[in-house]
């Protein structure tokens, strides 16, 4: 029983690993995206006429 228990642990602990990285990727992509945005702002102002 105690091999069981250890196996489920370990294999939450990968998921719980797995979903922190996907967590990070998100976070990254989130900031490119972020910094895009502030780009395409920057670009469109150049075109704006007052």
């Amino acid at each position: 029983a105690t091999d069981e228990i250890t196996k489920t642990i370990m294999s939450i602990s990968d998921g719980t690993q797995e979903i922190a990285s996907g967590a990070e990727d998100l976070t990254s992509f989130s900031g490119n995206m972020y910094g895009q945005a502030q780009n395409l702002g920057q670009l469109i102002g150049k075109f704006k006429t007052d």
